[in-house]
């Protein structure tokens, strides 16, 4: 069976995790998915290749991380290729109940091959629940993606016990939810628990396990009273039903797919106490003022507000949608200085807005200001050498690709901690400032050639020790493992298939707006489709 045409987007787009910098790709450069396949499956008959992925540190909020994966190529190739052949199969077990907020949606026209999830949906959905019941259980699942049970794929697809008693019978062998069991396996290193955080992939597979979810709670709960977002699940339930009976429901549904409540974030809702988001509304309605000695108070009244709402609610990214919605302003020239402060002093005190306030520099510079380089240097400088030593993967690439993008040397205690922090990510970036002569020192590059070994492709370092040779940053003793015929990285080298582009331009705030509204329309529509009958 050939890819079903609609998503062959899925073989080559959205196999690196959407929070890396620019020059990272979520798109193969340079081959066909289908003719990158036609030569794997010569030397890799039965898609055995077994991988680690790569991990990259990304702050989640202002009191968590995550851990994200960046999967190999080959191993992704794999899994999309199947999905994409089956995927009749696996849409019909993901339409019927819509209990879900954030179904799948593939899009041309986006950046990535599945449209991200829109919070939207999931709020008014469950404004309309607390409209017709009293009370509701609000709760998640306990790191979901690091949580799932590979062999709970197969349960999803079948039910849980007829998937055991088919395997019980020798009936799985060459099944769809066992082939994904073992592919996805494959691309960990062999883990069955858990999940790649990052990849197209996995959010079908977490969408298929979430719908399986929802047929577990509403056997016992009503449907009009559920609604899931991802893992995030809200049950509502009258004032005379007990309060254990809705939650016990759902950590039953839980449990049978070997999943766990997050009891931190477990909470009931009054309907006439329910907060909505209401620092969204009050950041979305303000209108910074155009006079220059106003803006500059209302500067300082906006960042004033943004630290009152990250100190009452840590767990919200509110400092980084405040650094977002700035965009539309224009900033007058006399508060051009202040502004940036804000904006590095934001970075710094809420890391996981690091990634909009260096979009939002660049951007400004890319408009015609011109920003003190020296001020923003030493903020990386410091940046770069306190989360190197922390393995904080994505406050050190931002700061790089800062650097990188204002052509700002850094410096020599940069340099140094660079030089003793594996991390592929960035060790490219730091390599192509270097390549650029914005490095003060040399890179000490001994503990970087380290994985450019045999299995060097099939490591959590694979993207080092692919891209870098590829770029002539970085030569191995040995090129066997990157140029042997029967070696599937050959597959890529040979075509000089790249991860990584240095002259990708970084989004404008239109283009933002526009490639979200595009993405938003493929959304709404192919939402619409679900409450048709299946048509495939």
């Amino acid at each position: 069976m050939r890819p079903n045409e609609r998503f062959k987007s899925l073989l080559t787009r959205g196999y690196l995790p959407k929070e890396l910098p620019p020059p990272f790709n979520s798109k193969m450069l340079g081959a066909s998915g289908d003719d990158l396949l036609a030569d794997l499956l010569i030397i890799d008959k039965n898609k055995k290749f077994k991988s680690s992925y790569g991990r990259y540190n990304h702050p989640k909020n202002n009191i968590s991380r995550r851990q994200l994966a960046l999967l190999n190529p080959i191993n992704y190739l794999y899994i999309s290729d199947l999905i994409s052949r089956e995927w009749p199969a696996i849409h019909r077990r993901m339409t019927g109940l819509l209990c879900s907020s954030s179904p799948i949606v593939f899009s041309k026209t986006s950046e990535r091959a599945i449209v991200k999830e829109q919070y939207t949906a999931f709020s008014d959905r469950m404004l309309q629940i607390l409209a017709q019941s009293d009370r509701a259980i609000r709760t998640d699942i306990s790191q979901f993606y690091g949580s799932i049970y590979t062999h709970s794929i197969t349960w999803a697809l079948h039910g849980k016990d007829t998937a055991k008693a088919l395997w019980k019978s020798g009936k799985l062998k060459g099944d769809l939810g066992q082939r994904l069991d073992d592919l996805t396996r494959f691309a960990q290193d062999e883990q069955s628990v858990g999940i790649p955080i990052g990849p197209d992939t996995s959010r079908i597979l977490s969408e298929l396990i979430g719908v399986a979810l929802d047929r577990e709670i509403t056997r016992e709960h009503p449907s009009k009273y559920y609604v899931r977002f991802v893992d995030d699940v809200f049950l509502g339930f009258e004032w005379e039903t007990p309060t254990l009976r809705p939650l016990s429901t759902a950590i039953g549904a839980f449990s049978q797919y070997e999943l766990h409540l997050n009891e931190e974030k477990t909470e009931v809702v009054d309907s006439y106490g329910a907060e909505p988001e209401d620092f969204v509304a009050e950041l979305l309605s303000y209108q910074l003022p155009t006079v220059a000695g106003e803006q500059k108070r209302g500067l300082d009244y906006y960042f004033g507000r943004v630290a009152w709402a990250a100190k009452s609610k840590p767990r919200k990214n509110y400092p980084s949608l405040a650094v977002i919605y700035l965009d539309n302003f224009d900033i007058r020239p006399t508060n051009r200085t202040n502004y940036v402060a804000y904006l590095l002093r934001t970075a710094r005190s809420y890391p996981h807005s690091i990634e909009n306030v260096v979009v939002a520099l660049i951007n400004r510079r890319n408009s015609g200001w011109s920003l003190p380089k020296q001020i923003i240097g030493e903020f990386c400088d410091t940046m770069i050498v306190y989360h190197c030593a922390l393995r904080n993967s994505a406050e050190v690439a931002w700061c790089l690709y800062l650097c990188l993008i204002l052509k700002i040397k850094i410096s020599r205690s940069s340099v140094q901690s660079l030089s003793g922090y594996l991390d592929s990510v960035c060790a490219l970036l730091a390599l192509d400032l270097e390549e650029k002569g914005l490095t003060e020192i040399k890179l000490e590059k001994s503990l970087w050639r380290s994985v450019l070994t045999t299995n060097g492709f099939q490591s959590e370092h694979w993207l080092l020790a692919y891209e870098a040779p590829l770029k002539g940053w970085l030569k191995p003793l040995n090129w066997g493992y990157l140029t042997g015929k029967n070696m599937p990285a050959n597959t890529l080298f040979s075509r000089q298939v790249s991860f990584y582009d240095s002259t990708r331009p970084i989004l404008t705030a239109l283009q933002r707006k526009q490639r979200n509204l595009e993405s938003a329309i493929d959304r709404n529509r192919q939402f619409s489709s679900l409450l048709e009958s299946y048509f495939w």
